[in-house]
């Protein structure tokens, strides 16, 4: 629904194939559209344990298809979305910034120059936000980059919660 100062916003699921025509230049031999992601607070990290973990679950044949269930997609800010005037199901994005995403991005970027055929079939959750007011901006930069550190010892995956819910449950 319109908001104020939100004309038009969107959750769409979109291949990699669909993906990479907003974040690689001249498509085939290009290189990722570094300036997407000038207003995300984080540029790609390296050596990072997370990264490793998409990239194994992109390599992983039985993983990949649940990717779009298993990573949280990106996030992009633009000034304007127009919808296709024949095409219904195709838009254009003025001036979009991928605020939230940047290692989902560069990971599958890294992954498709390898595995290009598979990359193009991996689905992804994109939330699109149509807006021009600046401090709105500002505020939804923040609040999509904004987390709670999570201690990888989670319960509902700990082992014994595990087998203690077995016990109880069946």
């Amino acid at each position: 629904a319109e908001k104020p100062d939100i004309p038009v916003s969107f959750v769409s699921i979109l291949s990699f194939s669909e993906l990479k025509k907003v974040i690689v230049s001249d498509e085939g031999n290009g290189f990722l559209r570094e300036k997407l992601f000038v207003e995300n607070v984080r540029s790609k990290i390296e050596n990072s344990t997370v990264n490793d973990e998409i990239l194994a679950t992109l390599n992983d044949d039985s993983k990949r298809p649940y990717f779009l269930y298993m990573n949280n997609g990106i996030t992009i800010l633009c000034e304007r979305v127009k919808r296709h005037e024949v095409s219904r199901n195709k838009f254009y994005i003025k001036h979009p910034r991928i605020i939230n995403g940047c290692q989902t991005s560069h990971i599958l970027y890294d992954y498709y120059l390898s595995n290009p055929e598979e990359a193009d079939k991996v689905e992804v959750m994109a939330k699109i936000i149509s807006t021009t007011n600046p401090d709105l901006k500002k505020d939804i930069i923040y609040a999509t980059n904004n987390q709670n550190y999570i201690d990888k010892d989670l319960e509902i995956l700990n082992m014994f919660h595990s087998k203690l819910d077995e016990y109880f449950i069946g």
